[in-house]
């Protein structure tokens, strides 16, 4: 079963951590990382992911794993050697399908519901 943009963030925040931060920094390093988040408009054709950490985004190609636009500062470097592990790229591409297929599932529905809505009018 694919994984969800949470999964993954979860799993880009794991990583950061675990490379990033003194061993002995306890839990202050994983507060610092609480805001991550992942997300992706579908409504672009290029497949993407958007990384927000705090204040900094950036986007990242999830077909050859290069940065598109905007900075994440010192953790940028940890983010693009985690889209290189094995399966990150291929798992965010499948959810990229997915999410693909579900907006146009559901701009076909909102077409349908408007003509039927405009002839029974």
């Amino acid at each position: 079963m694919v994984k969800s943009l949470n999964e993954m963030a979860e799993n880009l925040k794991e990583f950061i951590v675990d490379n990033d931060l003194p061993k002995d920094s306890g839990a202050f390093g994983w507060q610092r990382f609480n805001n991550l988040k992942l997300t992706m408009d579908v409504s672009e054709s290029t497949p993407h992911v958007k990384i927000n950490i705090a204040i900094s985004e950036a986007k990242f190609n999830i077909l050859t794993g290069e940065k598109m636009e905007g900075s994440l500062g010192p953790e940028e470097k940890f983010a693009a050697r985690w889209l290189c592990k094995p399966l990150v790229m291929p798992t965010l591409n499948e959810i990229w399908k997915i999410k693909k297929l579900n907006r146009t599932k559901m701009v076909i529905k909102e077409d349908a519901d408007t003509k039927s809505g405009s002839e029974n009018s």
